[in-house]
């Protein structure tokens, strides 16, 4: 299984740009494919990560991308401002949208490719200067660097582009043919990509057999599960009913007047309809309150009016 990570400004197209990319990559080879973003309530112009997951078997893992075969970088001015290679896999490599060189990048010990998405997306008229939308041209280095068929990513770009399928199509084409690579060096990139599903790395661990164990000594008795979460999956909670208790309020038992609160709480529909009744005036003229407020309190309520704050 291939795992990818991306970096990027908010309002850069990342997102879309990995879910296109799954896409073309279920296409090509029925890939499995799993595609998703981490962000918050970010402005644009901000941080933001995707990950992209595709493989022959099964995805099972749900979690964001810690260790990633691939890190791409939609905005250069990342590289000094993120830990964008946090976690790279030995074997793994880099995709930088940038003008310069591979070769100014070797203080990097990974394989590094780049290609100057932002100026081939100026010269389709995808965004501004000030935020061009690079995610097409990202699309067609990524296609190039796992060895896809230009012409048909192609054609699922200019499917699924949100606008501008025609120039963002001629975006990720001429794209294709700009990636540059760094020399030396060895990745696995395409390897993982391609594996057969029995090295594809998605197998469950198998576990040994168990048995079952009585509960560490001083540990209260209460349900617990002490089995491999091979068998439930679920966790503890899982064997865990609720129990429902029946309790006396604090207000019923610490009422200053002694007064059930809870058994006078049938004058309720009784107040909100307008009418006094009798159960109402004992609870009032029994509340502890000072200055003779109780009464103006029962009159208030009765009536729908409300006091307020001298």
């Amino acid at each position: 299984m291939l795992e990818i990570r991306g970096h990027a400004r908010g309002g850069q197209g990342m997102v879309t740009a990995f879910e296109i990319m799954a896409k073309i990559l279920s296409a090509f080879g029925d890939f499995r494919v799993q595609a998703f973003p981490a962000f918050g309530v970010e402005r644009t112009g901000a941080p933001i990560q995707a990950f992209l997951r595709a493989g022959r078997k099964e995805i099972l893992n749900r979690s964001n991308i810690y260790h990633p075969n691939l890190v791409v970088v939609f905005d250069e001015g990342l590289l000094g401002q993120v830990p964008v290679m946090d976690g790279l896999q030995p074997g793994g490599a880099v995709l930088i949208n940038t003008d310069r060189s591979p070769a100014d990048f070797s203080e990097h010990p990974f394989p590094i490719y780049t290609i100057p998405a932002t100026r081939i997306s100026l010269l389709h008229g995808l965004g501004s200067r000030s935020l061009p939308i690079v995610n097409a041209a990202m699309i067609g280095a990524l296609a190039r660097i796992l060895h896809l068929d230009p012409q048909a990513m192609q054609e699922i770009v200019r499917e699924y582009a949100p606008a501008k399928p025609v120039e963002n199509a001629a975006s990720a084409f001429q794209a294709f043919s700009m990636v540059a690579r760094s020399e030396g060096g060895t990745e696995t990139v395409r390897e993982l990509l391609w594996a057969s599903p029995s090295t594809n790395g998605t197998d469950l661990p198998v576990f040994g057999a168990w048995e079952e164990k009585a509960p560490p000594e001083g540990v209260p008795d209460i349900p617990a599960w002490f089995k491999p979460l091979s068998v439930n999956k679920t966790g503890n909670w899982r064997v865990m009913t609720p129990v429902y208790a029946d309790r006396t309020p604090p207000c019923n038992a610490r009422c200053p007047a002694g007064t059930d609160v809870r058994g006078s709480s049938n004058w309720l529909p009784s107040i909100n309809s307008g009418k006094r009744t009798k159960r109402f005036f004992p609870t009032t003229r029994s509340l502890a309150f000072a200055g003779g407020f109780a009464p103006i309190f029962a009159n208030n309520i009765a009536t729908g009016t409300r006091l307020t704050a001298a």
